[in-house]
């Protein structure tokens, strides 16, 4: 165990986290991190808990036997689940039905994700604190118990024989209401209150004064109502405070890794929580593990398989992503990898999993849902050199592609750009019919799918990661078509590259006539 944490060591320094933290997690590891520290030191080893952390699930969703055995071990008594899978292989899925279990059953629970983007993919049916909030997390859970719970007492209602009276509505703030309470209480005339309220309301006729003095007689007792909700309203305030401190935690916690980090949310590092679940973790770093497993007893990991394949070691964890390794070297009962995909058409996906993976990947059938002149994977090549990362000739293209279409298709239909400065430019010349049309980039459309998507490759080839590649070749679910300079990008080394010789991608060549 010391081995691991001085292995760490450097690691964790680089990062701004008290060092104190550091020490209370070494000193009382959390179960992930003790296993994680024994798989390091000893092999593939069972660790028995000495706590349940078993939890039921329901589910209607049809699950493939592959999935359902990662949804078993990770509901099983185990502190921590590591689940791998390509895009597409239902890992949000999975961590969907595991959310909405552990709320269902009152657990405390944190959801980590790497983009913000990814959260609305996820249909929570509680209060949930969004880490987005720049608001302490205590001040937000008293306020949600008050408007929530306790509630704000409406001050405006009347009697179902009285109509509405806008004179009135003037008089009824908790203030003024207080004012002519003590006044109506001392028995004065019509008269009397006719003649105060022409000083309240100078500009109103004589005729509307006595009308609304006579009213505000007959209303005493529900005026007298109104007082008393509004004090017990004020009342909420410590109430909400005793409740706030009574349930510090019980709320599920949604954000992004980036988010958990930042110094506003440092009082969140100290609390526990039953279950933490991180999706795509597979950008993890180890100083963002170890904070997060230190943090319960029940670590659930869900992320794509590594792009490349690479040989982690053991002993020299710190040189390989997190997930990497853990996916190598977890005993079995810790870890599933998800061997099918079930959102591309399998006459784009044997291609696109081949160059990305390059091992084995069961391709699901899909039903043809759209038929398209087209073929489903191709590259229009248009030439053309990009100035300040638009390419004006591609993009003209890419919406006349669009408009051929039709605006029929319009909500089957996405785009992602390569480069923010060509995102925007579509964004902006995409005709109106069009309007439903998602533009994005990267980083908008992970978690996303669509029947057809048009990518616009515009930029650098060396500077296109796996990562975001693998993305941008699997949203689609029926149609991929790319759009730029074949000699270009298949010339110089990327992760594009390979895919642009196979056999399965249909090129076509745009001449231009000027």
């Amino acid at each position: 165990m010391n081995s691991f944490w001085s292995t760490l060591k450097p690691l964790l320094e680089r990062v701004n986290i008290p060092v104190e933290h550091w020490q209370s997690l070494q000193d009382k590891p959390s179960l992930p991190l003790q296993l994680i520290a024994k798989t390091r030191e000893q092999g593939a080893i069972y660790l028995a808990p000495e706590i349940p952390l078993a939890f039921s699930y329901v589910s209607n969703l049809s699950l493939s036997v592959n999935q359902q055995l990662a949804l078993n071990l990770a509901t099983a008594n185990n502190p921590l689940m590591v689940i791998q899978g390509v895009s597409g292989s239902g890992k949000t899925c999975l961590a969907q039905i595991l959310i909405k279990s552990l709320i269902s059953q009152q657990k405390r629970i944190l959801i980590l994700t790497r983009y913000p983007q990814t959260r609305a993919t996820y249909q929570i049916p509680t209060i949930t604190f969004s880490l987005s909030n720049r608001q302490d997390y205590h001040t937000w859970l008293t306020e949600q118990i008050k408007r929530e719970y306790l509630g704000k007492l409406p001050m405006d209602f009347l009697p179902l024989h009285l109509l509405p009276d806008a004179l009135l509505a003037q008089l009824r703030s908790p203030q003024k209401l207080e004012k002519w309470l003590h006044i109506l209480q001392a028995n004065h005339s019509t008269e009397e209150i006719t003649s105060l309220l022409s000083v309240e309301l100078p500009q109103v006729s004589k005729a509307r004064l006595n009308l609304l003095a006579y009213r505000l007689q007959k209303l005493v007792p529900l005026l007298q109502q109104q007082i008393w909700l509004h004090q017990l309203g004020e009342q909420s305030e410590a109430t909400a405070a005793a409740i706030t401190t009574e349930i510090q935690g019980s709320m599920p916690i949604l954000g992004t890794v980036e988010e958990f980090l930042q110094p506003q949310h440092q009082q969140l590092w100290e609390m526990f929580f039953d279950c933490v679940i991180v999706e795509s973790a597979e950008y993890l770093t180890w100083s963002e593990l170890v904070l997060i497993a230190g943090m319960t007893d029940k670590l659930i990991l869900l992320g794509n398989l590594p792009l490349n394949l690479s040989f982690p070691h053991r002993h020299n964890f710190t040189q390989s992503p997190p997930l990497e390794w853990l996916g190598e070297f977890l005993l079995s009962t810790y870890r599933c990898r998800l061997t099918e995909q079930f959102r591309l058409h399998s006459t784009i996906a044997r291609p696109i999993f081949d160059v990305l993976y390059g091992q084995w990947i069961r391709t699901q059938p899909q039903p043809d849902m759209i038929a398209l002149p087209q073929e489903r994977l191709q590259m229009i090549d248009v030439r053309g050199k990009p100035i300040d990362g638009v390419n004006l000739w591609e993009g003209k293209r890419l919406v006349k592609f669009m408009s051929e279409l039709g605006a029929a298709k319009a909500k089957q239909i996405g785009i992602l750009a390569f480069t923010a400065a060509q995102k925007t430019w579509l964004q902006t010349n995409c005709p109106l019919e069009y309007r439903e049309v998602v533009i994005g980039s990267f980083a908008d459309w992970v978690g996303r799918e669509i029947e057809i998507l048009l990518v616009s490759c515009v930029g650098y080839p060396e500077k296109l990661t796996a990562a975001n590649n693998a993305i941008a070749l699997t949203r689609a679910s029926d149609y991929l078509i790319l759009f730029g300079n074949y000699q270009l990008w298949s010339s110089q080394p990327s992760p594009l590259q390979d895919l642009l010789y196979r056999p399965e991608l249909q090129r076509q060549r745009e001449v231009s006539l000027k």
